[in-house]
């Protein structure tokens, strides 16, 4: 945690960034994200200013009434649509607005915004760029899915290339040409006519926080009870959860007896990984962690845990982000070890 020392810091922006959550080159310089030095706790403490720049001013907080969902026979379907290309998104706006059955609701730059009016809106659908600052248009996705799963998505992209179309598959989602939008529109005025959703979860601010900046990596967010609001597909697999998300806990997680090894071979307890040390010791705690991927294969995944708090010192909740750790000698070794049974 080198820099993190003092009470305070401006997250700054700068060609090596700070090490937080919340600062990256693409954040502004004015969010303020400081650290605690009660009870050793290296955490992030986030300022109202911090939770106003990801949220945006007027967007949907705890105990704010927002708009509910279309339930009407026959209302125009909600549509909200996202791109960083600000031409194309008034092209985008220009041909939404003519069909027939389509009420445009709200539009955005980038992922954080679309979850947003997401959050905001309870749109019927949502049309994602795939190449978007602050959260590309797959994260948004996963986000959307795991809190408002009856929202159909769209992704589109001018570059369908074999890896997004892998990342769409994984996704369960049409990748659409960016070159052909009349059939884009069409995919949207038949879901309009389809039918309609009822909706009422709603996305909740610490997720989005906690995603700010590293939405690429596997990421489970903990709230201060050991409720999960969120897990994305990368978590899915690593965990074996399952995806779309489902309500679980931190009990759940013990009761399913993962095995995790440490490199030296020996059990790790859930108790003693750092999800469960950064809640129970109120700071940020790393390590590596081995875990047997659903091939069977032993796999090496560094586990980094940092906790929230609230300006009034109270703890919010704990992000884990989760990423493969590359091969190692150490792997070896126990995987040998595991399928003669020495484990």
């Amino acid at each position: 945690m080198q820099g993190w020392t003092g009470r305070a810091i401006v997250a700054q922006t700068s060609p090596s960034g700070l090490l937080s959550l919340m600062t990256t080159e693409r954040m502004p310089a004015r969010i303020r994200v400081e650290t605690d030095g009660r009870d050793g706790a290296s955490g992030l403490v986030l300022s109202s200013a911090a939770v106003s720049e990801v949220l945006a001013v007027g967007d949907v907080l705890p105990g704010d009434a927002p708009e509910g969902p279309a339930l009407a026979q026959g209302a125009p379907a909600r549509v909200v649509f996202a791109d960083d290309d600000e031409q194309l998104r008034e092209l985008l706006r220009t041909l939404l607005q003519l069909l027939p059955h389509v009420t445009v609701v709200g539009e955005a730059a980038d992922g954080i915004e679309a979850v947003q009016m997401v959050a905001r809106h309870y749109p019927d659908t949502v049309l994602l760029d795939v190449n978007m600052p602050r959260l590309d248009g797959f994260a948004a996705a996963e986000v959307i899915r795991s809190f408002r799963p009856e929202t159909r998505l769209l992704l589109h992209t001018g570059e369908p290339d074999d890896e997004k179309r892998r990342r769409a598959a994984l996704l369960e989602l049409p990748l659409l040409d960016k070159l052909h939008i009349p059939a884009t529109m069409d995919i949207v005025e038949d879901a309009a006519i389809a039918g309609k959703h009822s909706l009422s979860t709603d996305i909740e601010p610490l997720v989005l926080l906690a995603l700010a900046g590293r939405a690429n990596e596997g990421v489970i967010v903990v709230r201060a009870d050991e409720t999960i609001p969120y897990y994305n597909p990368t978590v899915a697999s690593v965990l074996d959860l399952p995806f779309p998300p489902e309500k679980v806990t931190l009990a759940d997680l013990r009761k399913r007896q993962l095995v995790a090894l440490r490199a030296n071979g020996s059990p790790y307890p859930l108790e003693e990984q750092p999800l469960a040390r950064a809640l129970a010791d109120r700071k940020a705690v790393s390590d590596v962690v081995y875990l047997r991927d659903r091939n069977g294969k032993v796999r090496p995944y560094t586990m980094l845990s940092r906790p929230f708090f609230a300006p009034d010192g109270s703890l919010i909740g704990v992000a884990n982000y989760i990423a493969p750790a590359g091969d190692t000698d150490a792997f070896d070794s126990i995987e040998e070890d595991m399928e003669q049974g020495a484990l």
